[in-house]
């Protein structure tokens, strides 16, 4: 009988032992899960995607989807196209959009100088979304060779952006910067009516 209490307690000290074994194994795979989520996702829910690492999103507001959830896509459609997203979610990202966005395409373009002086390329891509915004320009013309080396005539050391960056980045981030100059031009307003 003393044999089979023994066998009992190493079985029961066997079974706890593996059972934190496992449970270590679980939170090392969660802790090296990759680079931390985007603080964006709270708003989406995930969807998994047969045969792909990465995951597909669901707007919790819209209901829009994603097959491949990209946060700075994710935090643009928060910010500007989704409808039904409460009003301080919205402002949250158009700020985020507004000041990060850019600068972070524009760590690489250090402010060089030539003989005129400083040259502000961040600044200038600015100008050029403002450019092709206003006049009405396909951001196609970008990919033009012809302008290309108009630009580059201007001014040698400006590398032009990417299309597909000016037509996202760029505009959305100018279009955050429009949409928080008239939020802050209408909280100061003072007696509006609608006429």
């Amino acid at each position: 009988m003393n044999d089979n209490l023994d066998y009992s307690n190493i079985l029961d000290d066997t079974s706890t032992i593996l059972d934190d074994i496992e449970n270590e194994t679980l939170n090392l795979v969660q802790k090296k899960s990759g680079k931390r989520r985007d603080k964006v996702w709270d708003y989406f829910d995930i969807v998994d995607i047969p045969n792909d690492t990465h995951k597909g999103a669901v707007c919790k507001f819209c209901k829009q989807s994603w097959k491949r959830g990209k946060p700075n896509e994710m935090k643009s459609h928060l910010a500007l196209r989704c409808s039904k997203v409460p009003h301080n979610i919205k402002m949250e990202y158009l700020r985020m959009i507004s000041n990060e966005e850019v600068s972070e395409q524009s760590i690489s373009k250090i402010n060089k100088t030539d003989n005129s002086g400083n040259i502000d390329f961040t600044r200038a891509d600015k100008s050029l979304v403002r450019f092709f915004i206003c006049c009405g320009i396909p951001f196609s013309v970008v990919d033009s060779p012809f302008f290309q080396d108009f630009v580059k005539s201007l001014c040698f050391e400006y590398k032009l952006p990417k299309r597909t960056t000016l037509s996202t980045t760029y505009l959305n981030a100018e279009s955050a910067n429009v949409i928080l100059k008239i939020e802050e031009e209408l909280r100061q307003s003072k007696n509006l009516t609608l006429g």
